[in-house]
């Protein structure tokens, strides 16, 4: 009964009384009560049960077992009930004092935990200070290690420690226990240190082993206030020597330097700034750009209340005397700056009387140029080409003003541009580097002008220039014109002359072969082959210099197939017939009958003076020759004309294809041939060279290698 009672748990019959609201009740507990132990010890006997009750809180119930006949006296239950409610009124001042004595230990309590924190919130409130007014980390160290012992739950056993870098500080009485709180410093996410805390003695386990929770927070709050202190410190030094350094820049610099208020009082000015208007720096101090009469006539007061207007950078170059009667060119850089929500003018001053006595100087120059100057400023699209700079001669020459003309693009004076001009100019520039063109310009007057131009392209700053030199080639142009009229009339002679003698030497030729088939002597015989032999020299001679004028007249070249196996057939022939008294034994390798060259009718010509150099040459009189063919996988092939004769040395050979080559000089003949030879292989795009027949020895005999173009099959097909 008594482990149900102490487990707060009523019999049935008390139950229904407790929770029915009912004051008391008599029951009977054998019946009430089935699970009372007392139940068969109280038969015959009725049980009282009273609810212990006080200022409507329940505290249990009294139960009384009497005999019956007392239950039926009304005084006995009016006694019953009255000590029930002395037992519920003592319960009740009993829980009463209970109740105080709980507050009051939690009021303890609490004021303990205040009192902690009034010392934690005391310590930082000094450390703070101590922060706030320290100008060195060592001092600052030292102060917070005094602080932080007392903002502890144990002061007078806490120790600290704080490490940073490579040093250590630490509190006198500092030993290394078990009983550590420690936080780290954090320089720019970096551990630069740590703040420690020790116990000396073994303390109660709290939060954080013998640690509140709330002095982890102060020693983190103490590491963070290190860490901003840190860097505080570190960026006032690196402020102070940036400013140091901006202080000698300002000082030291050799462009003019001043600060303005937004009203025009002038704030700072350097030495240099002073000596270009002729004043000094208190002079300039006391100066208010509103009140500037070369300001206000410059037009820079206007400028500097438009950069501050704007907060935009202005920069001008200006002529003007200064309030102390120096006149000089500056280029002034006006540029607003804001300081807490405070506009300022900084301003930078450059004295450009050099650079403009220079620019006058180029100016002149520029000027005096004969040639026609123009600077284009190109559009991105290409659609425009405006003209930026010229010089006099362009005016002149054009019948225009300078200012005329910076109205206008080049397209109002040169018809021939466009678009898709400036497009192609700039493609041969990138890959030539210069473009040279003969065109025309069209003046003022409309009359056309005929000029050589040369253009070249710049970029500067993003944007792209063109720079044209035009130069005035109408008398060049008209001696051409006359030039072209006495060639085509010298042409026009010389055809007729060749005509003529060709019918001439055909005729004669004709009547010595008539000679020859008639009974003459051997001697007479000999006699007609020489002459006619000197016809053919006549003739070849003509031939001659036809070609050379044939090859400095043409520049468009029609380029066709010419048989090598025939060329050389017939070259060989006609050399024969010059030489008849020679015996010229002709040996060739690896001929090909169908194999073509890409040349024209004056690679015959070439053959013919190639092989007669090789007869004059050789005084044998029987002259070998080999030709051999090589072709090649590049499309070319390589010609080499063999012969035995006496060689020529090598320092003669850079100059054997020259027209007044000494060393043809003293051979027979006009001299004409090898030159001949060289120009109609530069015709070909070909090359032509000498090598020793037998090598390391050129009297052995020479070679001359001749590289030109094959006449490829699709070129015939075509």
């Amino acid at each position: 009964m008594l482990d149900c009672l102490q487990k707060g748990k009523l019999f049935e019959g008390c139950e229904e009384v407790y929770s029915h609201e009912k004051t008391s009740a008599i029951i009977d507990v054998s019946i009430k009560c089935p699970s009372c132990p007392l139940r068969h010890d109280y038969k015959e006997r009725a049980s009282m049960v009273t609810v212990l009750e006080n200022e409507e809180k329940k505290f249990g119930v009294l139960t009384i077992s009497l005999s019956s006949e007392y239950l039926e006296k009304k005084e006995e239950i009016v006694l019953l009930k009255e000590a029930a409610d002395d037992i519920a009124f003592g319960l009740h001042k009993i829980e009463k004092q209970e109740q105080v004595k709980l507050a009051e230990e939690e009021k303890e309590k609490k004021a303990h935990e205040l009192g902690e924190r009034v010392k934690e919130l005391a310590c930082l409130l000094e450390i703070s200070k101590t922060i706030a007014y320290s100008s060195d980390l060592e001092s600052t160290f030292r102060n917070l290690l005094e602080l932080i012992p007392s903002a502890y739950q144990y002061p007078e056993i806490t120790m600290a420690r704080i490490n940073y870098r490579e040093e250590v500080f630490t509190t006198l009485d500092f030993v290394l226990t078990d009983w550590k709180l420690s936080s780290d410093i954090m320089i720019e996410g970096e551990k630069a240190g740590q703040v420690e805390v020790y116990y000396k003695e073994k303390m109660p386990e709290i939060d954080e082993g013998p640690f509140q929770k709330e002095e982890r927070i102060l020693i983190d709050t103490v590491a963070r206030l290190v860490s901003q202190h840190v860097l505080r410190l570190e960026g006032l030094e690196d402020i102070k020597e940036i400013a140091d350094i901006l202080i000698t820049v300002f000082n030291n610099s050799p462009i003019g330097m001043s600060t303005y208020a937004s009203t025009g009082e002038c704030l700072s000015a350097n030495e240099i700034h002073a000596e270009m208007v002729g004043a000094s720096v208190e002079q300039l101090l006391n100066q208010n750009f509103n009140e500037i009469e070369s300001w206000k006539k410059s037009n820079l007061l206007l400028a500097a209340k438009k950069a501050l207007s704007n907060l935009k950078t202005v920069r001008l170059e200006i002529l003007f005397e200064t309030s102390f009667g120096k006149e000089v060119w500056l280029d002034y850089k006006l540029v607003p700056i804001t300081s807490r929500n405070v506009n300022f003018l900084l301003v930078f001053v450059v004295d450009i009387n050099e650079r403009i006595e220079e620019e006058k100087k180029y100016r002149n120059l520029f000027n005096q140029i004969s040639d026609l100057i123009f600077l284009l400023l190109i559009e991105k699209d290409y659609s425009s080409a405006k003209i930026v700079e010229v010089n006099d001669s362009a005016c002149n020459k054009l019948g225009y003003t300078r200012d005329e003309i910076l109205d206008m693009t080049i397209f109002d004076i040169y018809p021939m541009m466009n678009k898709e001009s400036i497009m192609n100019i700039e493609q041969i520039v990138m890959d030539t580097g210069q473009l040279s063109v003969e065109s025309v310009l069209k003046a003022k007057d409309e009359t056309i002008i005929p000029v050589e131009i040369k253009s070249i392209f710049y970029n500067i700053g993003g944007e792209m220039f063109l720079q044209s030199a035009a130069r005035d080639i109408t008398e060049k142009k008209q001696a051409e014109d006359y030039l072209r009229q006495q060639m085509e009339e010298t042409e026009l002679h010389l055809d007729i002359i060749t005509h003529d003698l060709s019918n001439m030497f055909l005729i004669a030729k004709g009547f010595l072969d008539i000679a020859l088939e008639g009974d003459l002597s051997e001697e007479a015989k000999d006699s007609i082959k020489r002459s006619k032999s000197s016809l053919i020299q006549c003739e070849n001679l003509i031939k001659n210099v036809t070609t050379l004028l044939k090859l400095k007249e043409s520049k468009d070249y029609d380029y066709q197939p010419i048989n090598f196996e025939k060329t050389i057939l017939k070259a060989e022939n006609l050399t024969k017939e010059l030489y008849p008294k020679k015996k010229i034994e002709i040996k060739k390798i690896n001929f090909d009958q169908n194999f073509l060259l890409k040349a024209d009718i004056l690679f015959e010509q070439l053959i013919i003076n190639l092989l007669t150099n090789v007869v004059k040459s050789d005084a044998r009189d029987i002259v070998r020759i080999e030709i051999q063919l090589e072709e090649c996988e590049d499309g070319e092939c390589i010609i080499s004309i063999s012969d035995y004769g006496c060689g020529i040395p090598e320092k003669e050979r850079e100059s054997i294809f020259d027209r007044y080559s000494e060393f043809r000089k003293r051979g027979k003949g006009s001299g004409l041939g090898l030159f001949i030879v060289k120009n109609i292989i530069d015709r070909y795009k070909g090359k032509i060279w000498l090598e020793n027949r037998v090598k390391e020895d050129f009297t052995k005999g020479t070679v001359f290698k001749i590289k030109i173009n094959q006449w490829k099959k699709e070129e015939q097909k075509k």
